[in-house]
């Protein structure tokens, strides 16, 4: 069985040797090429991909080819219009004609983008109800899959030996990482008053934790296609008070109890982010910085460390901004959006777009839209205006 991959490319070759058939410019076939090459190189489809086969199925044998030169002016035409309705009254006419589909249109099973987080306690408690990750998951649903891969207790040293199994150069890259490190790696080098040696077990220098941290970036630069995006997140603030609360005195023969963790160590490993991502040109946000611009911060965190459902919250809301302002093509557009294109698509159609009488007409519909970059009918009511029933 052919790989997504090898299909892609045949479905590539095939398009071009029938679009020169067709007559349609160079120009224009190169055009066609470099879009189609750029996701065979990306291993993963966004979208729906439409590719040609070279002939024409059996079912209707008797009926001429299309012009696809005459398509694409039409195409041309449609698109110069201001209103988003004469692009989807030419997109319904051509699936109700079916010229471009029952002659060869081969529609490849697209993939949902794939977005990691990779980071520690903050990570894997991420899809814990009112969580970040959780409400990055909502936010982003039928158009991206979110994956967590979030390690209790991980410092930077030991999640070296994870980076070939997660990050393989033979998996296809996913579109965005998260990466979020640092809290662990932050904690004081003994001697600490009140705790044993062993209680700062977690701690990596901060030359270690930048060197690390750049080990990351260059492992997910170099998986698959190497199209992988990164997004940095700087540690959260910590409460001192609030987490020597939560530690239990390690050494007994101390009249002295101080915190593993301080706020003013974290914001150095904090400004550690900072400066990896400016020198690999890869997007901080610090949460360091931005949550310490609440003044009432200390209420965001539910042990001095982690977030609460407010913290999360915020998290959340500056991740999505993050996003916008660094990823713009990986915004989600919902079916009500009325700027969807240059967006993640939904990845089939909207329920209310599906006609009873011919639902395949409607998935059909759904990927040649995203194909050729049309709007599409998102409800019921615009799909019975355009049809003018």
């Amino acid at each position: 069985m052919q790989s997504l991959t090898q299909q892609l490319e045949a479905g590539r070759l095939e398009l071009l040797s029938y679009l020169k058939e067709r007559g349609l410019s160079l120009p224009a076939r190169q055009k066609v090429a470099n879009a189609l090459a750029k996701a065979v190189k990306a291993q993963q489809i966004e979208t729906e991909t439409v590719v040609y086969a070279s002939s024409p199925p059996p079912q209707h044998p008797s009926m001429p080819p299309p012009s696809l030169a005459h398509v694409d002016r039409m195409r041309r035409k449609s698109s110069s219009g201001s209103s988003a309705g004469g692009s989807t009254k030419w997109l319904l006419k051509q699936a109700n004609s079916s010229k471009l589909l029952n002659h060869g249109m081969r529609l490849v099973p697209n993939t949902r983008p794939e977005i990691m987080l990779f980071g520690d306690s903050i990570t894997q408690r991420g899809f814990e109800p009112g969580q970040w990750a959780a409400r990055l998951a909502n936010y982003y649903q039928r158009t991206a899959d979110i994956v967590l891969r979030g390690y209790n207790g991980y410092n930077t040293n030991w999640l070296m030996p994870l980076l070939p199994k997660l990050f393989p150069l033979n998996r296809a890259a996913p579109a965005l990482v998260i990466i979020q490190f640092g809290t662990n790696d932050s904690a004081r080098p003994p001697p600490v008053p009140g705790h044993l040696p062993a209680a700062s077990r977690q701690r990596v220098p901060i030359d270690e934790f930048e060197s690390n941290l750049s080990a990351v970036v260059n492992t997910i630069v170099n998986c698959g296609a190497g199209t992988a995006k990164m997004l940095i997140l700087a540690p959260l603030p910590v409460d001192d008070a609030a987490y020597l609360k939560m530690q239990p005195k390690t050494d007994t023969s101390s009249a002295k109890h101080e915190s593993i963790r301080t706020n003013a160590h974290t914001g150095e490993y904090a400004s550690a982010c900072v400066r990896v991502g400016s020198r690999m040109e890869v997007p901080v946000l610090d949460l360091w910085h931005e949550m310490q611009r609440d003044r009432s911060w200390r209420g965001l965190l539910r042990d001095g460390l982690h977030p609460n459902d407010k913290g999360a919250e915020l998290m959340f809301n500056l991740i999505k901004r993050a996003i916008t302002a660094n990823f713009p093509e990986l915004v989600p557009s919902a079916f009500e959006d009325p700027k969807p294109f240059g967006k993640l698509q939904p990845d089939f159609p909207d329920h209310k777009s599906i006609q009873p009488d011919d639902p395949e007409r409607w998935f059909r519909l759904h990927a040649m839209a995203l194909a050729l970059g049309k709007p599409v009918p998102r409800t019921e009511r615009d799909v019975i205006r355009e049809m003018g029933r």
